[in-house]
């Protein structure tokens, strides 16, 4: 809130919220959920090569695993929501995420697997690498929004 004080921070015009890894995947996640809207100032959610992605539908594209029942629960979809993000709603989070300023990076070489890629049921179902889940993921939000979203 403080943030968002003109008496504070009279030549505040523009804030990043960036992550990388697990700090990518937190970016994404509170963009998709929070309620925060700031007034004084344009609010840019950055994120760098996430391990996982929180899709807005129940529709994957990645086939090289098998399906597990709990792979759109919170955290990978929009099923299985806890209080908060249930209080928000799935049509105001898939709304306000498309309106959101939204800057994805991600490794054209980050095409092999590594001990650090989140390797759940849910997220597995997202592709085998970093740059293959993002591929999907894009494909994923130009189906859900019928446009190109995000940058």
């Amino acid at each position: 809130d403080e943030l968002d004080d003109e008496d504070i921070f009279p030549s505040l015009s523009q804030v990043v919220l960036a992550g990388h890894s697990a700090g990518g995947q937190f970016v994404q996640r509170y963009a998709v959920a929070s309620k925060f809207e700031p007034h004084i100032y344009e609010l840019t959610y950055f994120l760098a090569n996430p391990s996982s992605y929180l899709y807005l539908s129940k529709q994957r594209f990645f086939t090289g695993k098998k399906y597990c029942s709990r792979y759109d629960h919170w955290g990978y979809g929009l099923s299985g929501l806890y209080a908060y993000p249930q209080a928000i709603g799935k049509r105001q989070m898939r709304k306000q995420y498309q309106e959101r300023n939204v800057v994805y990076a991600v490794g054209e070489l980050d095409n092999e697997r590594d001990r650090v890629l989140t390797d759940t049921c849910g997220a597995e179902l997202m592709g085998s690498t970093r740059y293959e889940r993002a591929r999907f993921f894009f494909q994923h939000l130009q189906e859900f929004y019928e446009k190109p979203t995000h940058k």
